[in-house]
């Protein structure tokens, strides 16, 4: 999901625009597409050596003869083509507690459904029911199609892969509320006249929303509305970007109190992660991973466990899953931020 499949359909659904004219369009941006997107002005050797392979015949000659002096950036068509692969290709995902070996059709409705705001969910609730017509301007009929798009996206790593269908949403239900006669005509602004019924109504959704923002600061990541139990229970339905990036070293470190040593199973990339207090023991990189031996490396310690390990652990291994269901039967000394840490006896 991404400014390659969201800005076409965006395109197609409000532009209006002649044929001819779409065409230059694509033509113009996909032109300043690969000519930006790079630095070497080669030839692609892969298109060569195809050429190559080709029979001697005109279309063959051509073909050989455009690969030879052909130079454009490749770094754009590259990134496009490795895209569209990883979306076909998938992975597991995880959602409502439950870890899924491939992509599942339902996973940004039940993403979106739960790290949306209440205000948001609400007004969109009551425009549909109240004023469907008015929520069908653009800005809705976008977030519908992106909405549709999203049940074959196969890439399920959070609700940051479909931030254009939340922006859409927003300004949907603000257009909705603002615009009582929806689609704007050209030329003219999408925010028409409003009553001061619908400037109240307005002004209590934006205070609403920024409240909601208030309140989760600094733990936005690991937000979930009310309707799924909030952040308490933000875990056990989604994990990963939308609750874990191993963001919690801070107050783990702000928590330690330096009696015995701090080891730590780590979900992120903070090169903090790497220094003292903290000791790196990454199960899921032991060759042959068991229970026996991380209690041989974190005996008499701390052991801090990042907690998308207990929901959706990439490495599937037996060893590795026979530790994350130890520690599952294990009572957590402290939960800090994103960790829950346990204390080990010595050897």
């Amino acid at each position: 999901a991404s400014a390659v499949a969201f800005v076409p359909l965006a395109w197609l659904l409000v532009a209006r625009a002649p044929l001819g004219v779409a065409a230059k369009q694509f033509l113009v941006a996909a032109v300043t597409l690969f000519a930006v997107v790079g630095t070497d002005w080669a030839t692609e050797p892969s298109f060569i050596q195809w050429a190559n392979t080709l029979p001697d015949n005109a279309t063959g000659n051509t073909l050989r003869w455009v690969a030879d002096h052909l130079r454009i950036f490749p770094n754009a068509g590259e990134g496009l083509i490795q895209q569209v692969k990883h979306n076909f290709r998938g992975h597991g995902s995880y959602s409502l507690g439950e870890w899924h070996p491939r992509a599942v059709w339902y996973y940004f409705p039940v993403v979106l459904s739960a790290k949306l705001p209440e205000p948001l969910l609400v007004l969109t609730a009551g425009l549909l029911v109240l004023r469907p017509k008015r929520w069908l301007n653009p800005a809705g009929l976008i977030a519908v199609a992106y909405l549709l798009f999203s049940l074959s996206c196969r890439v399920q790593l959070g609700v940051r892969l479909v931030f254009p269908l939340v922006a859409m949403l927003n300004l949907a239900a603000v257009v909705a509320v603002a615009r009582p006669t929806g689609w704007p005509a050209r030329g003219e602004s999408m925010i028409g006249s409003r009553s001061r019924r619908e400037q109240a109504l307005l002004a209590a959704f934006v205070a609403l929303t920024a409240l909601t923002s208030l309140l989760s600061w600094p733990h936005g990541l690991r937000f979930a509305n009310h309707l799924w139990g909030g952040r308490e229970r933000a875990a056990e339905v989604l994990t990963d970007s939308n609750y874990d990036w191993g963001q919690g070293l801070p107050e783990l470190r702000q928590w330690y109190d330096g009696t015995r040593p701090l080891r730590l199973w780590y979900y992120g990339t903070d090169p903090a992660c790497l220094l003292p207090p903290f000791e790196l023991v990454q199960v899921n990189q032991i060759p042959n991973p068991s229970v026996d031996e991380v209690q041989r490396r974190t005996a008499g310690g701390y052991f801090a466990v990042g907690e998308s390990f207990f929901t959706a652990c990439p490495d599937r291994r037996p060893g590795t899953l026979a530790v994350i269901n130890w520690l599952k039967g294990q009572i957590p000394a402290a939960v800090v931020g994103t960790f829950r840490v346990y204390v080990l006896p010595p050897p």
